[in-house]
């Protein structure tokens, strides 16, 4: 196993920027290697998997890599006032990683996991493009973000700076409970979700919420819930093992 921090030009984002990846020690060309797209949180960026998990012991001797990209605190959005982080993360960065790794578009090699803001993000981009994903892994995340700024509506000023126009945000492809319904209507491939959250997470109720809309859909779905936890780093390192384990699992047997 190796890590490799990798600085390169983007030319979505016109600037250089950062992804560390985890690199099995043997890569093989004849067979394409599974990815994890590892997301981080709104105060974090691509190194803080590596600074406040295990997240490095616990991917020793796994056949996948596991990428940990950088946006700020752009929940993932092709910003309204700021940078496109949807396009670089959903178009630009695979096509690297495609580049540097053998690596191929097989979506049941494809998984994506993100804690809080990074949790919003993997189910975003799960929903938006459910033919390229497997399963995908919210822990503790930002599911309703329509509805924290009903509750904290000194938050404006960030929304319109990421969504812009919060008249807007219904039906759009930032909005996570209009996606289930989009996704849950069609025929086509639709991801595992497994949703993750403790019961002492001041989004909580955010996430039971999202449980609900995913309980009366069509769309596969587990969700856990850990009594007495809040939004913690001993929490999601305890995850970040058990998706690890799911996700070798599911690719060998």
């Amino acid at each position: 196993m190796a890590l490799m921090t990798t600085r390169f030009y983007s030319e979505t984002l016109q600037l250089d920027t950062t992804v560390n990846i985890i690199i099995p020690d043997k890569l093989q060309k004849d067979h394409p290697l599974a990815v994890l797209y590892l997301l981080h949180g709104l105060s974090d960026d691509s190194s803080t998997w590596l600074m406040h998990s295990s997240v490095l012991r616990y991917a020793e001797n796994r056949p996948f890599l596991i990428i940990m990209p950088d946006v700020h605190r752009s929940f993932y959005t092709d910003m309204a006032f700021g940078n496109h982080y949807w396009t670089y993360l959903t178009k630009e960065l695979p096509k690297k990683i495609k580049g540097w790794f053998p690596v191929e578009s097989v979506r049941s090699r494809t998984f994506a996991a993100g804690l809080s803001m990074g949790g919003y993000g993997v189910l975003k981009w799960g929903l938006n493009e459910p033919e390229k994903f497997s399963e995908i892994f919210s822990m503790s995340g930002a599911v309703d973000v329509r509805g924290m700024l009903d509750r904290k509506p000194e938050m404006m000023h960030d929304f319109r700076t990421v969504f812009g126009d919060p008249e807007k945000w219904e039906h759009s492809i930032n909005d996570l409970f209009s996606l289930v319904d989009k996704v849950a209507g069609t025929s086509g491939p639709k991801p595992v979700i497994h949703q993750y959250c403790g019961t002492a997470d001041f989004m909580y109720q955010d996430n039971l919420k999202f449980k609900a809309k995913l309980d009366e859909s069509t769309l596969p779905h587990t969700y856990d819930e850990k009594p007495d936890v809040g939004h913690e780093w001993r929490y999601w390192d305890e995850l970040i093992q058990r998706v690890l384990d799911h996700i070798e699992k599911k690719i060998t047997e």
